[in-house]
Order: structure tokens, then sequence, then C-alpha cells
């Protein structure tokens, strides 16, 4: 008998919070055995190709993973030490199959407790299973490196930017608001009549405005910003990102960049949202100010 669509839901929560406990499992052991150790290259160079594959699963698609892994693979990009972790390619392979994410989970776990890393080794495993996990979920990369830098020393940083830079060359954020600056969108009328409308506000609330707006929308909500700027013309653009912090902005700036096209429904009901929260933030504005 086929399942309503309340059931669905039901097992589909149970099966996240299954995944959440498994991985939570995982994590306390990897940090718990690589406490008070040197952070390795196979630490740096795990979380880097994580990055990576979330940027070509974010700007490609799911399907284009397997041939990312295999062309890092050839170029010798892995560190030969980890081309040994087996949970790297065989993640890798269940997503591109469309595995369900608490499948993959269960047998990534089992083979993190039958191998049994010890060390850093075990951080870098569990790297490979979280991030496995949140590029099967769509996480943009920058959560993803948010996440699994999370683990690392704050004084390890510095050394992480200098190897990722070797291994994924970036756009600098230059660049990338040029390239986001250099787009003009077609809109139908439907769509202009909307963004005159946020444009005309824009116009008329102050940068403080702004500001409370986006303190309004939490990082999850980078994504819906992104969208937004696309059906915006270049002034209020700018005008947008002038308001952001500069890690927001960077954010943002790398999700528009790698998001690929947008439907036009997608891009109204984005603009009139924001629309909606530059209205509450006024209200909240006007009312500190009485």
């Amino acid at each position: 008998m086929e399942m309503n669509a309340m059931e669905r839901e039901v097992e589909t929560m149970e099966e996240k919070i299954w995944v959440k406990e498994l991985l939570d499992d995982v994590r306390k052991d990897a940090i718990r055995k690589s406490l008070g150790k040197s952070v390795t290259e196979q630490v740096y160079y795990a979380i880097i190709e994580m990055v990576k594959l979330a940027k070509v699963a974010g700007k490609e698609g799911l399907l284009a993973l397997e041939e990312a892994m295999r062309d890092d693979l050839e170029a010798g990009k892995l560190e030969s030490d980890l081309n040994n972790i087996t949970v790297l390619s065989m993640g890798i392979a269940h997503i591109v199959d469309g595995t369900e994410d608490y499948i993959i989970a269960e047998i990534l776990t089992t083979k993190y407790w039958v191998k049994n890393p010890q060390g850093m080794e075990a951080l870098a495993y569990y790297i490979y299973i979280q991030g496995i996990i949140m590029i099967k979920e769509c996480l943009p990369a920058w959560h993803l490196e948010a996440l699994l830098t999370a683990l690392l020393p704050e004084e390890c940083m510095a050394e992480y930017e200098r190897r990722k830079e070797e291994k994924i060359p970036e756009q600098t954020p230059k660049t990338l608001m040029e390239m986001l600056m250099e787009k003009e969108l077609n809109l139908p009328r439907q769509s202009i009549i909307i963004r005159n409308a946020l444009e005309e506000k824009l116009a008329q609330v102050t940068e403080s405005v702004i500001k409370i707006c986006m303190q309004k929308l939490n990082s999850d909500d980078n994504g819906a910003i992104a969208i937004v700027m696309r059906g915006l013309s270049k002034t209020y653009r700018e005008k947008l990102l002038s308001c952001m912090s500069s890690i927001r902005r960077n954010n943002v700036l790398e999700t528009e960049a790698y998001m690929g096209p947008v439907l036009t429904a997608d891009i109204e009901d984005a603009m009139v949202k924001f629309l909606e929260c530059l209205e509450e933030a006024l209200t909240v504005h006007t009312e500190k100010m009485d």
C-alpha cells in the first residue's frame, strides 16, 4: 500500500534523525582519537577535496562527481594515503547511483567502525563521511567548508587556506562580483513589475534598514539572496552587496556563481519575500527611532 504524504514526511524525518545519530557517534569518536595530535596533510586535503567536490556538484550536478574525483586521482591531486580511504570512492559512487542518504550513512559508518582508524586518520575518515552526506543533501560548498573546518584548531586555519589555494585556485571576490554584474536577465513583464517594486523600496530605505533585513535572514537564506541578486539591476546589486559582511558577501557571490540557471518563478518568489523582509525591517527601524 502506498504511503500518504504525511507518512512519507514522518519517515523522512526519522531517516534524518538516524543519519545524524550515526554521524554524531563517528564524530565524537574521531575527535576523541585525534585530540591533542598535530593536524596532518591527510586532514587538510580531506577537507579540500570535499570542498572541491561540493563545488563540482553545485555547478555541474551530482552525476559529475565521479569523473571529477577520477580526474583528481589520475592527476595526483589526491595524496597517496588518501587513495586508500575507500569511503571516498565508495560514497561518491553511491551518490551518483542515487542511493538514499541513510543507506549511505549506514554503509560508510560501518566501514569506519570495522577499520577502526586511529589518530588523525580517524578525523580524515569522518570528514569524508560527513562531507559525502552533505554533498548528497546538496549543501553549498561554503556551508560544507564552514562545518568541516570547524574541526581544525584556530591556529591551523592559515595553513589550511594556503593549502587550499594550492589545490583549488579561487576566483577572487572581485572576479565573482564582475561575473554577477555582467549578467543581464531578459525578464518577463510580471517579473519586471516585482523587480521595480523591490528596487523602489531599496532606493527609499537606508543601509541600516537593509542591514536589519540581512540580520533577519540566516546563512541558509544565502541561496535565496543570490537568486534575488539575479533579478536586480546592477545598481541595486551593488547596494545590496555593500550592506553585507565580507563573509556573507563572498558566500552569496560564490553561491550565485555556481547555482546554474534559475526559474523565473523562483526569482519572482525570492524578490517578493525579500521585499516583505525589507518592509518588516523598516517597521523595526522606525520603532527604534521613535
